[in-house]
């Protein structure tokens, strides 16, 4: 099932989303490239505009897949799995939290239920 996933992913970012709203309001963030890390992990990086410039930061396919396959068995995504999940996303940033949640919204029928909701099948 995680190649499932996972191949659903590639073909679909950036191909067909390239962009990720943010959870209240500003620029979305952006696409930025398919790569691997300073630890040989394959990532999704993204661009997040603000303040003066535009930042970088990622989200390993190995945290993405799980955190869809917990969702597709659970039918929610909480903050509280973004932090289990996610170390390495988290770190870089809770934007990432936004990014990993537009993904199931676009790809795998996710709904955001506001701030203390999360994501939840629709």
């Amino acid at each position: 099932m995680r190649e499932e996933i996972e191949k659903k992913i590639k073909e679909n970012i950036p191909y067909k989303l390239r962009e990720f709203p943010k959870l209240e309001s500003g620029e979305p963030y952006q696409f930025y490239k398919w790569d691997y890390d300073n630890s040989n992990r394959l990532c999704m990086y993204y661009y997040v505009t603000g303040g003066k410039g535009r930042y970088q930061k990622r989200v390993p396919i190995n945290e993405l897949t799980e955190a869809v396959h917990r969702f597709l068995q659970t039918g929610v995504f909480t903050r509280e799995d973004f932090r289990e999940l996610c170390p390495t996303t988290r770190k870089d940033g809770e934007c990432g939290f936004a990014v990993i949640g537009r993904i199931l919204e676009f790809l795998f029928g996710a709904e955001y239920q506001g701030r203390g909701g999360g994501f939840r099948k629709s």
